[in-house]
């Protein structure tokens, strides 16, 4: 008999936020039809955001965050070239460029005259500071929104990173509160959040804990009184520390075979 306070992850994956008909299908397709689904979709890679320099020293090639003003948009009557938006900070200049971009989205997302906060690789053209289709723009008032280390996940045609991030924070929400089952030593010495707020950590040391969130829900999905015993703790304990090793990687990404059990039951 599955315990009631999993029965918010059975549900379908389109009873999120921002998941629609259309998107349910694609996120069907990569995951499966239910929440649980998500919560097994572990991280590709990171994205580290929290690097914020001025324009004028942001550096070429890196992913920086940026807080800039809006000063004016460049529509080109020419299809083959790019739409450009001029912003600028007390250092310098920077050109948000794109391709096929609707003049209309843009205006609305980019005003002129107003802050906003522009997240994305840094480059350099014919000694411009410019940054192609930036990941995210948001308003000053998200700034700490942005600065975290971003997870990265594996997509399927058709759907983009936003909303399936969106959707595996709201999955993780809906997970119940679980016992602690690492040493409390051991947490204090790799300076670890508790495992629910891991899953979505802003930062790095916290990745390491993503893996071993999955194998205890796994557990704990499979066994209704939810009394781990000795053996299954120290599966916990060294699959952990395996992750948390592999956290220090670009990616962090397992084979799913080794480590998925999953029941529907």
């Amino acid at each position: 008999m599955r315990p009631q306070s999993l029965t918010p992850l059975f549900a379908q994956v389109m009873s999120l936020p921002g998941i629609g008909p259309r998107l349910g299908k694609l996120v069907e397709r990569l995951t499966g039809a239910l929440v649980l689904d998500l919560l097994w979709h572990l991280p590709v890679g990171v994205i580290d955001r929290r690097n914020a320099p001025t324009v004028g020293t942001a550096q070429a090639g890196t992913v920086a965050t940026l807080t800039v003003t809006v000063d004016e948009h460049i529509v080109s009557h020419n299809r083959r070239a790019p739409y450009r938006v001029w912003c600028s900070d007390k250092t310098g200049r920077l050109c948000l460029t794109y391709f096929n971009g609707r003049e209309d989205y843009l205006k609305k997302l980019l005003p002129t005259g107003e802050r906003r906060v522009i997240s994305g690789k840094v480059e350099l053209y014919q000694g411009d500071v410019q940054m192609t289709h930036p990941d995210h723009v948001v308003p000053v008032e998200e700034l700490q929104s942005i600065l975290r280390v971003e997870p990265v996940y594996g997509l399927t045609t058709g759907l983009t990173q936003r909303p399936l991030q969106k959707a595996i924070t709201a999955a993780v929400e809906r997970a119940p509160e679980l016992p602690e089952w690492q040493d409390a030593a051991y947490l204090k010495k790799q300076k670890w959040s508790a495992w629910k707020a891991a899953r979505c950590s802003r930062g790095t040391r916290d990745m390491g804990r993503a893996g071993s969130v999955m194998f205890h829900a796994d557990s704990y999905i499979r066994n209704s009184r939810c009394i781990p015993d000795g053996s299954i703790i120290a599966m916990w304990k060294r699959r952990e520390a395996t992750w948390y090793a592999r956290s220090s990687s670009r990616s962090i990404a397992a084979p799913k075979s080794a480590w998925i059990a999953r029941t529907r039951s």
